[in-house]
């Protein structure tokens, strides 16, 4: 009787291990599934973040390219093609005192962000008109800086020649200086839902200048056609400089640029990724 009993009692503890391993089993199989599920939702997730900022490089970029492509198509303020243009847009950025040249004591206030009129600048992933619905939204941001090789325009003097001598030369050189006085910096920056990226850009102006000359408080323009200074225009009335009252004076005409054009600076093209706020 006793030894049936410690028959049964050892049944029944091997019946109960044998519970106990199968609910252990069970538990690793259901923790195993439940790390699959979560290991791919992870990497969904991370997938579609990867997605957005995908998606906002190629929006900022291919933006950037197409506002790259007109401010380099032209060469001339006056050309009636780049009216209503980016690049007519530049050269008002950068001729207007209004924006002020960037500061890195105040980067905010000399820093000029555009948009259209239907951004919600609190929530700027949401569609915007500029690109169209779906597609996130584009704000640019403007900045102009002083070229570091920056050209002294307050003018110089030239030495008055004996007889009838030949400016044209001097003249020609003066017209063809390449003036370099402002760094253009622009920045597209995309946004998508909660992603954002910004590509930022730098250019170069380069310009030639009208040049106004003068001597004993009188305007004078030299005539290529007869090599001779003439008062005021090129059909004004001769005039012969006198060396006893002092060299000739030219002054950069700022305001009257003969070329306009920008050169972009390779060097400074690249991006950064970053949440949207």
């Amino acid at each position: 009787m006793g030894y049936k009993g410690l028959e049964q009692l050892r049944r029944n503890a091997k019946s109960g291990i044998s519970m106990a391993v199968v609910l252990c089993v069970s538990a690793f199989f259901i923790a195993f599934a439940a790390a699959i599920v979560y290991t791919a939702g992870l990497l969904t997730a991370q997938s579609n973040q990867r997605l957005k900022e995908e998606r906002c490089y190629q929006l900022a970029a291919s933006y950037a390219g197409v506002l790259e492509h007109n401010l380099l198509q032209y060469s001339s303020k006056e050309d009636p093609e780049a009216e209503n243009t980016f690049y007519s847009f530049a050269n008002s950025f950068l001729d207007n005192k209004q924006y002020r040249e960037y500061s890195e004591d105040n980067p905010d206030v000399t820093s000029y962000r555009f948009v259209t009129e239907d951004t919600n600048m609190n929530n700027p992933g949401q569609t915007g008109s500029l690109v169209g619905d779906g597609y996130g939204n584009i704000c640019i941001t403007l900045r102009k800086e002083l070229h570091a090789d920056e050209k002294d325009l307050s003018g110089g003097n030239l030495e008055v020649q004996p007889g009838t001598g030949d400016y044209s030369s001097t003249i020609n050189s003066l017209k063809n200086t390449t003036i370099r006085k402002y760094i253009l910096v622009v920045d597209v920056t995309a946004y998508y839902e909660d992603m954002s990226y910004t590509y930022s850009t730098e250019y170069t102006r380069e310009e030639t200048y009208q040049v106004q000359f003068s001597h004993d408080g009188k305007i004078i323009v030299w005539n290529d056609t007869d090599s001779s200074w003439r008062v005021n225009t090129t059909g004004g009335e001769v005039y012969k400089p006198d060396a006893s009252k002092g060299q000739i004076h030219y002054q950069y005409q700022t305001d009257q640029a003969l070329t306009s054009c920008f050169k972009e600076n390779v060097y400074t093209e690249g991006g950064s990724s970053d949440e949207a706020p």
